[in-house]
């Protein structure tokens, strides 16, 4: 399951890369990383390196990602002011080997969304890569009710 699902998050990123030329500006599709986001087991909300709420359930991750209007993302560079707010951790279960005595969930981090005070900007955190995005005022303002 774990290689699937790392054969998957590559074909999207290649895929994405390819549509954009490198050229982050120009044709960069955040729908493509949708998937890892709304296939999420849970979601962590960080503040000063505390957990503060955390976000669980196929409906509540569905809802927070909708709720995020990814297709309304416009990558921006962030301002060189910009203070760290929150972040949201999203996990996958890590896949059991058969036959192993170990009964704990354990999970992997698959990405991360970095929130800033005062200003309407995000990053996102995905397979070793970063995308700084400024997003719109009524989904910073919804990403602000978890803080």
């Amino acid at each position: 399951m774990k290689k699937i699902f790392v054969i998957l998050l590559s074909v999207l990123l290649l895929t994405g890369f390819a549509g954009c030329g490198f050229n982050v500006n120009d044709g960069f599709n955040i729908d493509d990383y949708n998937d890892t986001i709304n296939n999420s087991d849970r979601i962590d909300v960080i503040i000063d390196d505390k957990r503060v709420d955390m976000i669980s359930g196929h409906n509540n991750i569905e809802d927070f990602v909708n709720a995020l209007k990814l297709d309304e993302w416009k990558i921006k560079e962030l301002p060189e002011d910009a203070k760290k707010d929150a972040e949201f951790v999203m996990y996958k279960n890590k896949t059991k080997k058969e036959g192993s005595k170990d009964n704990s969930t354990k999970f992997i981090q698959v990405a991360k969304i970095i929130t800033y005070k005062d200003i309407n900007y995000v990053t996102l955190s995905i397979a070793k890569m970063e995308f700084d995005f400024k997003i719109p005022e009524d989904v910073s303002d919804y990403l602000n009710t978890f803080i």
